[in-house]
């Protein structure tokens, strides 16, 4: 019988958002769920858990308070390492207070694949997809557009990270268009720049799709599954759009 990973997600009483759920939503990983760094304690002594994934801030406990606490007592998951998602303003300051410990942290705006990447690394085993193809990106200013070249290190149905591309500023909207393995059209959409990776990581921009075609959607998402090897969680057509104009709309 294949082991199945236990994950246990540290979140508030508004439950671990879409991102990250999906993320882990593989018949091979058991997720599990506590709403407080007390509950996480307890949880955590009293089984085995491969991988923790908490949520900045929690509301009774600092989260390098958490991290102490399980390897001062020496519980069951003492030597687990933690992903920790949080706000961008606050990144620095807690990867210093997070040093002694085996932890990854990623901003809260941080893509599907970016998450599916920190997961592989602190498992080692593979949760994310891992092509790689040539993206060609237009930055419009006024009347001129330029057109540049990029490789994307990932690709969801959310949006992808593109190497080297750190002379696009936050808040740039591009025009953006890659063919994906096997397939003759290219996928064409309009993408955001949400963010620029951090100390640590591979030089790039995250952008997150704002415009992009149902048909491109369900493109992306056949993609993802072939690569990933597992069915992505089940979606109607009119919940992807909604999901879509939602993410825009948050933007």
């Amino acid at each position: 019988m294949e082991h199945k990973l236990k994950v246990l997600a540290v979140v508030d009483a508004s439950g671990i958002r879409s991102g990250l759920a999906e993320v882990f939503s593989r018949d091979s990983i058991a997720l599990h769920h506590a709403q407080s760094g007390a509950a996480a304690l307890i949880l955590t002594g009293n089984s085995l858990y491969d991988l923790l994934v908490i949520e900045e801030p929690l509301a009774d406990l600092p989260v390098d308070s958490l991290l102490s606490s399980l390897q001062s007592l020496e519980w069951a998951s003492a030597g687990a390492p933690a992903l920790v998602m949080a706000k961008e303003a606050k990144l620095e300051s807690i990867r210093s207070r997070l040093e002694p410990y085996p932890a990854r942290v990623l901003p809260d705006s941080a893509l599907k694949g970016e998450i599916q990447q920190a997961v592989s690394e602190l498992l080692g085993v593979s949760v994310r997809s891992s092509s790689r193809m040539m993206v060609n990106v237009t930055v419009r200013a006024g009347n001129e557009s330029t057109l540049r070249c990029f490789q994307s290190e990932n690709v969801s149905e959310s949006g992808l990270l593109l190497r080297g591309a750190k002379g696009l500023a936050v808040g740039t909207r591009v025009q953006l268009e890659f063919a994906l393995p096997d397939e003759a059209e290219p996928v064409q959409g309009t993408a955001l720049v949400v963010r620029h990776t951090a100390n640590g990581e591979a030089p790039g921009v995250g952008l997150r799709f704002v415009e992009l075609e149902h048909s491109e959607i369900m493109r992306l998402r056949r993609f993802v599954d072939r690569n990933l090897g597992h069915q992505t969680p089940g979606a109607s057509p009119d919940e992807v759009d909604e999901i879509t104009e939602s993410s825009a709309a948050s933007l």
